[in-house]
């Protein structure tokens, strides 16, 4: 059950006080040593010395999330990082679902995998988590003219909440497949804009529970959003609101891909390359 938009707000505000610490220690910007790391990733509340904002998107490519969300932030000239499930990119899939996912592309965004369907992974067999990281793998650098997908966030971050130590011997596999290509990317700022769940009379709330807990609180790093009509693709208007509020508050934009380096020092293609490389 989606959560009222009116409890978000204090709950980001409760969910940073008690990752303060953590987040302090993370972005200290020594560089990372992959290898050092049970899988390559952009942990969960991680945040940045700087006043920098990763816009991601979550779920589709679903024609009428992603091209509102893509007229807002071609508005503003900013790059963002979409997450996708693949059945809109099958053959027999509705061709306005491929032709904005297509636009994505062209537009210049970072693409990366939410695995080829939003399922629990931690429920999977190990070899049906293989299937679904390579099934979106496969799907999205056909779109991409790819050969690699670097970026993977897995449906819900199961899984990957810890690094310290797999839960299961399930948990354990999915890191090593993830590994095996992927860097996984957490979130900083997470206001559950799928509450929204297609209802617009929703989507001024959303500004609150984005807007100023961001600014007051001081967070950089990661946004996570919905680029679909479950979630903030509904509500361009407030998007667009958002992106402005953070403009003026001396906010600026980078993607995935520019967290990453400053995490690792290297561009993700390459801190995955690396990874294959460790003992």
């Amino acid at each position: 059950m989606p959560q009222p938009l009116s409890s978000v707000g204090s709950q980001l505000q409760v969910e940073s006080s008690r990752a303060a610490e953590h987040a302090h220690n993370l972005s200290q910007h020594t560089i990372r040593d992959v290898c050092m790391d049970q899988y390559p990733h952009v942990p969960f509340n991680w945040r940045s010395q700087r006043k920098v904002l990763a816009l991601t998107f979550d779920d589709g490519p679903e024609a009428s999330g992603l091209n509102p969300v893509l007229d807002v932030l071609a508005r503003h000239g900013i790059k963002a990082t979409f997450f996708w499930n693949t059945p809109n990119l099958q053959p027999g899939a509705a061709p306005a679902h491929k032709a904005a996912a297509v636009r994505a592309v062209q537009q210049g965004h970072d693409i990366g995998s939410h695995a080829a369907q939003h399922l629990d992974l931690t429920k999977l067999q190990p070899d049906q988590i293989d299937q679904q990281i390579a099934w979106g793998v496969g799907n999205i650098s056909s779109l991409t003219d790819g050969s690699t997908v670097p970026l993977f966030r897995a449906p819900y971050g199961a899984g990957f909440w810890s690094a310290d130590k797999a839960a299961s011997s399930t948990v354990a596999h999915l890191w090593s497949a993830v590994r095996k290509q992927h860097i996984h990317v957490s979130w900083t700022i997470d206001g559950k804009d799928f509450a929204v769940g297609g209802n617009k009379d929703k989507c001024g709330e959303l500004f609150n529970v984005y807007g100023p807990p961001t600014v007051q609180q001081g967070l950089s790093g990661v946004v996570l959003m919905h680029a679909a009509p479950w979630g903030i693709g509904m509500c361009p208007d407030t998007l667009d609101r958002l992106v402005q509020y953070w403009k003026e508050a001396g906010y600026t934009f980078s993607t995935v891909a520019g967290i990453v380096h400053e995490i690792y020092g290297m561009p993700p293609a390459a801190v995955v390359e690396r990874a294959q490389q460790c003992p």
